[in-house]
């Protein structure tokens, strides 16, 4: 119900009060922590964006949500400046098996030249 009606935040918590979760409310949950992470970057709340995308990673149930999380936690390190966590996280990113098949693989290379750029790293970007 949580999920349908996009209330993550109540989802998550309902969740972590399951202890023996079944794979389909693990699935459910990466993909709730993912969610919550993109309405956190939404909001402008990068550090929280990061850490709510650093556990759908982990989760790692679904491949193409633990890709897209590891997309967008690079993008919250690039929002706050953080040009050096953001150039490791979108190589990580860019070098995640199956990451090329992502909507987002493009856009990746984009910023990972950008991020480079913005650290005065002319050569590599």
């Amino acid at each position: 119900m949580y999920f349908t009606t996009k209330n993550y935040e109540e989802a998550r918590k309902s969740l972590e009060r399951i202890e023996n979760r079944s794979l389909k409310l693990n699935i459910a949950y990466q993909k709730i922590l993912y969610y919550l992470g993109v309405e956190k970057m939404n909001r402008g709340e990068y550090e929280q964006a990061i850490e709510f995308f650093d556990i759908a990673i982990k989760e790692d149930y679904v491949r193409s949500v633990k890709i897209d999380a590891e997309f967008w936690k690079a993008e919250a390190y690039f929002r706050l400046l953080s040009y050096d966590l953001s150039v490791e996280a979108y190589e990580k990113f860019l070098f995640e098996p199956g990451a090329i098949s992502s909507a987002y693989y493009t856009l990746a290379q984009y910023n990972l030249g950008y991020a480079h750029y913005r650290k005065k790293d002319y050569k590599s970007a």
